[in-house]
């Protein structure tokens, strides 16, 4: 059986896990070494802080999604709202993660969400836009200090 729901602190062990698991194995980021404590830190804060939230989707207890997103002030008019997604990774449910994150976007009542595909995966783009989701840019990347890793 699967489920979708928002992420406690009883989850973040289990979410560090998938997550490292999905670094190691082809991230477009595994040069960059994994912290667990620092990604620990991360999904912890993103739990805790208002405007922020963390959604898992489990099949058997075991999770095979994870979601954060972030409301924000748009820079240029504080009375008017933004939502994006902080980190999406699904194996499994991907569809109703981002589905969840639109529903939790509305109640802050944003003027706009905006969600990244950095990794290059194109099942992503298709969930996109099967949620009405639309293009309207992309990303653009440069490596800097690859001696570092």
């Amino acid at each position: 059986m699967s489920n979708t729901r928002k992420a406690t602190h009883n989850d973040t062990k289990n979410i560090v896990d998938f997550l490292q698991r999905y670094h190691e194995d082809g991230s477009n980021l595994s040069d960059i070494p994994f912290d667990r404590g620092t990604m620990a830190r991360a999904i912890d804060h993103y739990i805790s802080y208002p405007k922020h939230v963390v959604f898992i989707h489990e099949k058997d207890n075991e999770i095979k999604g994870v979601l954060a997103a972030s409301v924000e002030p748009f820079m240029f008019n504080a009375k008017r709202k933004w939502a994006t997604d902080l980190l999406n990774v699904a194996e499994e449910g991907g569809l109703w993660l981002i589905k969840k994150f639109l529903k939790w976007a509305e109640l802050y009542k944003v003027d706009r969400v905006f969600m990244g595909i950095s990794t290059g995966i194109e099942r992503s783009e298709r969930l996109y836009e099967a949620v009405g989701l639309e293009r309207v840019g992309g990303f653009y990347m440069q490596t800097f200090n690859e001696e570092q890793s």
